[in-house]
């Protein structure tokens, strides 16, 4: 028996659009019918993935939150894990000292909220040629309640930064050494992610082998992010897009066009 986990955006869905395409769909179909079990593990939270997964889709598990937490195929959370509140103190406090045109989005463990920065209208015009930012910027919340729940929620799992990209990247390294019990991704352009430090997309598959007792050589992993690097070293069969981030590439031990062509390294 094969498990397969795999990245959705960019990864089994391709484009802009909502649809996987249907070559994809068939290996998926034929990979399950043949005793193995198919999963996805995404950045994004349920509530996003509910809204563009194709109704005929069928998964065992879908990993969110870059790993913080764990569904199964009914809706039923069985893992989460959430960011130290020390930790956000310091985050916030790096963040305002900066001054820098920014928004700050955070996720509860079904539910993302945000505040800004600094706003104006030339950073906003310049995150919106980012479909991630158009597709998953919530609406912003009053900022003053925004932070103080940013501060207290004992459930907030990952930390979103939006920016101009040469901020957001100036942001990721003053972050990286100042946080000790979370770590930072740049994920994709305009974006940067806060996550607990022993989370990963790696750390929740680790969790289900605990449970359902499969080993390494029987996992299969697909990405093309920043967010994916862990889950495609941790085994042989890991498989990075084409046109995926070059660090995604570096960790895969193959590189495809579509997920379809996994099919040819099957045993």
């Amino acid at each position: 028996m094969k498990w397969w986990f795999s990245n959705y955006d960019g990864t089994l869905r391709r484009g802009s659009g909502t649809k996987i395409e249907s070559e994809d769909l068939k290996f998926i179909e034929k990979f399950q019918s043949q005793n193995n079990k198919f999963n996805i593990a995404t950045g994004n939270m349920l509530c996003d993935m509910k809204s563009v997964l194709p109704e005929n889709l069928n998964y065992e598990f879908i990993i969110t939150n870059n790993g913080n937490c764990i569904w199964d195929n009914n809706d039923k959370i069985i893992f989460s894990k959430s960011i130290d509140i020390e930790e956000r103190i310091k985050i916030l406090e790096i963040l305002q000292n900066l001054n820098e045109n920014l928004i700050c989005t955070f996720n509860l463990l079904n539910e993302r909220k945000s505040f800004i920065f600094k706003p104006s209208l030339e950073v906003s015009s310049k995150m919106s040629r980012s479909k991630y930012f158009n597709i998953f910027l919530p609406k912003i919340e009053n900022e003053s309640e925004a932070i103080e729940e940013f501060l207290t929620n004992e459930n907030i799992n990952c930390i979103s930064i939006w920016g101009d990209d040469e901020i957001v990247k100036k942001i990721l390294n003053i972050l990286k050494p100042n946080l000790i019990r979370t770590k930072v991704m740049y994920v994709k352009q305009n974006l940067i992610e806060i996550i607990d430090v022993n989370t990963s997309k790696k750390t929740a598959i680790e969790y289900l082998q605990t449970i359902y007792n499969f080993d390494n050589d029987q996992i299969i992993t697909s990405g093309d992010g920043g967010n994916d690097i862990e889950m495609l070293k941790m085994t042989k069969n890991s498989f990075a897009m084409l046109d995926g981030s070059n660090v995604a590439k570096i960790a895969a031990n193959h590189i495809i066009s579509r997920v379809h062509e996994i099919d040819r390294y099957m045993k």
